[in-house]
């Protein structure tokens, strides 16, 4: 019963035509409420839209705007379609079908707050997926950050036992020198030549360990290399 109401409504009666408009105005607006009817009854409301408002700005009849209304209605632009209901009341106060125009403004009311809270909610969602989305990163990047000191913990250690190595082979080379020749080590030739070669591949380590993937610099007190003469 309702919906023959409201496509009751539909109708325009051009015989309401302002004085002032010209017999053209009125046939080609005939001829867009035609089109507008035909598409609203196929569903094509944006079309319908479209055809409405061209025969309004023809010949401005209330009952255009009730369609206009009705293409917004059924587009989902709530908003706009209770503007056109209002506008339509308002030209035509004493309209006979104010009642159904009420309460179609009513339930515009209605959707227009379901669709604003799922739009609420479906932005929510969204933003709970993005924060998500950066702890899982944030996450990613600390694991990331471990394993990279790991391994650098890892070289450390290596670099440093090699250097405690090339320290003992050094200390009992020392020791059977000065047993060998009775000088004191730090007198002799031998000496001083470790102390280079050992200099030279601390060198070359350090070099190493600052240009092998991650910068990092090795804490105070570590030789930082190893001599490949003692493995």
């Amino acid at each position: 019963m309702r919906a023959a109401r409201v496509a009751a409504c539909v109708a325009i009666f051009l015989g309401l035509c302002p004085p002032e408009s010209s017999a053209d105005q009125k046939t080609e607006a005939k001829a867009h409420f035609k089109q507008a009817q035909l598409a609203y009854k196929l569903g094509k409301f944006d079309k319908a839209l479209a055809e409405y408002s061209k025969a309004y700005e023809l010949l401005p009849l209330p009952g255009f705007l009730f369609n206009v209304g009705q293409c917004h209605r059924q587009l989902g632009a709530y908003e706009r379609a209770i503007f056109f209901y209002k506008g339509y009341l308002r030209e035509k106060p004493g309209a006979k079908n104010r009642a159904l125009v009420e309460e179609l403004i009513k339930e515009c009311r209605a959707q227009k707050k379901t669709k604003e809270e799922q739009a609420r909610l479906e932005a929510e969602r969204k933003r709970a997926l993005e924060i998500k989305r950066r702890e899982l990163e944030s996450k990613t990047e600390a694991m990331r950050l471990r394993e990279q000191e790991k391994r650098l913990a890892e070289e450390r250690a290596i670099q440093e036992a090699k250097a405690r190595q090339m320290e003992a082979a050094m200390a009992a080379e020392r020791a059977g020198r000065e047993k060998e020749t009775g000088t004191p080590y730090y007198k002799t030739w031998w000496f001083w030549s470790l102390i280079g070669t050992a200099a030279a591949a601390i060198a070359g380590g350090t070099a190493y360990a600052l240009t092998s993937g991650d910068t990092h610099v090795l804490p105070s007190g570590t030789l930082g290399t190893f001599d490949r003469r003692f493995p």
